[in-house]
């Protein structure tokens, strides 16, 4: 991996990591509104009863998997959902899908944003270019001009040997 280019920015986190500077009282009620905004979203769908064990279960995954993210994005990533697939009831990955997609977008549109114009470049003359490779040491190699522009006897001289006939 050692040839990988190194990459000039710095990557944000895949997530806002909204819990890492709660404390566990904090974190505790964002996961129990999280799961609030989940039961109500998933009330538009048809369900089967749950026992309250298995409830408590499944909303504590959907809160695992989205308790990073503020309440504001979850309940807008659950709307969303809802608005796409009226007919489909989400799961936790889907909507997760949808936080990223959009988190994605708007790091790619503030770091285009940062992004600074490239300063415009010095162009040099060709006798400057030509100084500057013989003080690096390139020769100038001939280059034969294309048939179209070439003389015919530019063209003469390059076929001369190849038992070539030129095209008329």
């Amino acid at each position: 991996m050692s040839n990988l280019p190194a990459l000039a920015v710095k990557l944000p986190h895949p997530t806002p990591c909204a819990t890492l500077s709660m404390s566990q009282d904090e974190c505790a009620d964002h996961r129990a509104k999280i799961a609030f905004e989940v039961e109500v979203i998933l009330q538009g769908y048809w369900q089967t009863e749950l026992a309250p064990q298995m409830k408590a279960a499944v909303l504590a995954d959907w809160a695992d998997e989205l308790e990073d993210w503020h309440l504001e994005q979850v309940r807008w990533a659950l709307r969303e959902w809802r608005r796409e697939n009226p007919r489909r009831k989400p799961n936790a990955g889907d909507v997760l899908a949808i936080l990223k997609a959009e988190r994605g977008k708007a790091e790619a549109a503030r770091m285009a944003a940062q992004k600074q114009p490239e300063a415009p470049r010095e162009t040099i003359s060709a006798d400057r270019a030509a100084e500057l490779c013989a003080a690096f040491g390139f020769a100038p190699k001939r280059v034969e001009p294309p048939k179209e522009r070439a003389t015919e006897a530019e063209i003469q001289a390059a076929t001369e040997g190849l038992n070539i006939e030129a095209a008329e």
